[in-house]
């Protein structure tokens, strides 16, 4: 991946469900990392939040 803006593009991730890799971009939203997984015109993002040490 590479940094563009305020984005990383270019980059691959794996679906550890099926074992299939599908081209990427992530970019952080209101303190929360946006991940977008591309397959041909299709996409679905995740939203990851940050695990806090509660001990």
């Amino acid at each position: 991946m590479h940094k563009n803006g305020n984005e990383w593009v270019d980059g691959e991730i794996l679906d550890l469900e099926n074992g299939k890799v599908y081209r990427c971009k992530i970019w952080e939203e209101n303190r929360k990392l946006r991940v977008r997984s591309y397959i041909a015109f299709f996409y679905g993002t995740q939203t990851w939040l940050k695990l806090c040490n509660l001990v």
